[in-house]
This record gives C-alpha cells, sequence and structure tokens, in this order.
C-alpha cells in the first residue's frame, strides 16, 4: 500500500516534468515581405512614370516652340512654330495613351 501511495504521489510531478512550460509559443505571421522572399519575386519597375516624365518634357518642348513661331515677327519662324505644334499635340497623346495603359495593367494585375 505504501508503495502504491509513493507511485501515486510521484505521478503528478512526472506528468509535470514531461511539458516544458518555458519556452513560449511561436507565432507565426505572414506579411508581403516574408511571401516575397519565400517566392523570389522582385518588385515590378513602375516603366509608366518615366514614360508620363518624358511626354511631359516634350510637350512643353513644344509649347514653347509653338508659341515661339507664332509670336516672332519673321515669317521663316512659322515652320517652327507647326512643328511645335504636332509635337505638343503628339505628346499629349503619348500622355493618354500611357495613362490608359498604365490603367488597363493595374486592372489585369489584380
Amino acid at each position: 500500500m505504501k508503495k502504491l501511495l509513493a507511485i501515486l504521489h510521484c505521478l503528478p510531478m512526472v506528468m509535470v516534468a514531461s511539458f516544458p512550460i518555458s519556452e513560449k509559443p511561436k507565432i507565426k505571421t505572414k506579411t508581403y515581405h516574408t511571401v516575397v522572399a519565400e517566392n523570389n519575386l522582385k518588385k515590378p519597375i513602375f516603366k509608366h512614370k518615366n514614360v508620363f516624365k518624358f511626354f511631359l518634357f516634350s510637350a512643353i518642348a513644344g509649347l514653347i516652340m509653338a508659341f515661339y513661331g507664332i509670336l516672332s515677327p519673321s515669317w521663316s519662324d512659322i515652320s517652327i512654330g507647326i512643328f511645335g505644334g504636332f509635337l505638343f499635340i503628339a505628346s499629349i497623346f503619348g500622355m493618354a495613351l500611357n495613362y490608359l495603359l498604365k490603367r488597363i495593367n493595374k486592372k489585369l494585375s489584380y
């Protein structure tokens, strides 16, 4: 009987000792950076910003050329004004096309 009581007395100590209590539970969180690191994805290059800047500067240059051709007292400068007007209009169309392509790419990526 004493042996049975001794075994029953020591049994809870053995059960508690078999489970580690000191380790903290690890919480797994998935962030964008961990997903990119796991999948080896690269960040896409945003090309539309640079294309927009190019068309913006060419539109400004075309507008300046058009005003120069209009305001110049010489009749020989009218060709510069016409070329500047065509450059301005082509650049505006280029910016609009760039904007539409950017919108289409956004919709396709979702």
